[in-house]
């Protein structure tokens, strides 16, 4: 066998990110912003979906609002899914079509749909 069916990437993509609470952390550069006003806001994912020929993804099903930056955090690159507010497991990395800075008195904001985690 050379891979997973669509059926077990779903049935992998519903246990992950559909089964508990999951939360969404920005990163600059690889790392987890820390400080500032930064804090992992909860985050909910739809069903599985055909991402591309061969693979499948979640999206995210609702906005996703940090709170306010209190400083700087640099140019946001790629969000990561944990499974616990601080600490806990990171999940996926998904990084963004197009980074955005974030500057004292930001607000990062996801429209739903925006983040997507996949497997091909």
């Amino acid at each position: 066998m050379t891979g997973f069916t669509n059926e077990a990437r779903d049935m992998a993509l519903d246990h992950v990110f559909r089964s508990g609470t999951v939360y969404l952390a920005a990163r600059v550069g690889g790392s987890e912003v820390s400080g500032n006003g930064h804090s992992r806001q909860a985050a909910s994912f739809g069903a599985p979906t055909a991402a591309s020929s061969s693979g499948r993804a979640v999206f995210t099903n609702a906005d996703v609002e940090f709170s306010e930056a209190t400083g700087t955090w640099g140019e946001v690159d790629e969000v990561a899914v944990y499974d616990a507010s601080s600490g806990g497991t990171r999940l996926a990395i998904a990084p963004l079509a197009t980074a955005r800075e974030i500057l004292e008195g930001d607000i990062l904001r996801f429209p739903a749909g925006e983040v997507q985690v996949s497997i091909d």
